[in-house]
């Protein structure tokens, strides 16, 4: 099967995405289209990948966490386990929430009893 490749306005108009973003992904790392004839041509591995993007920032990560998670979980061999980092990564950080609450509760105590 041969691969297709679309120019950055296909690809910017199929996914609703602008062309700034995608050249922002690229800067960031995120995608790597390549050049052919000295123009940006994306396969559909790299569609897949600006999806998956765009799925995670609904949930909130920043583009380097978005980094992270498809680098720890690459979507081609096994896109499902997508969801799951997800829920991980949450459970970490809301783990980590928890002890820094505890910590801060801790110090208002403090502070609150060396006022009185």
């Amino acid at each position: 099967m041969s691969e297709i490749h679309q120019s950055i306005g296909q690809l910017s108009k199929k996914l609703d995405i602008s062309i700034r973003a995608l050249r922002f992904y690229e800067e960031k790392l995120l995608i790597n289209p390549n050049f052919i004839e000295g123009q940006r041509r994306y396969s559909s591995r790299d569609e897949l990948r600006l999806r998956q993007i765009m799925y995670l920032k609904k949930f909130g990560f920043s583009l380097s966490e978005i980094g992270e998670i498809l680098d720890e979980c690459p979507s081609e061999t096994n896109p499902e386990e997508i969801p799951r980092f997800i829920k991980e990564r949450i459970q970490e950080q809301l783990f980590r929430y928890k002890c820094q609450r505890k910590k801060l509760d801790g110090i208002i105590t403090n502070l609150e009893g060396a006022l009185l």
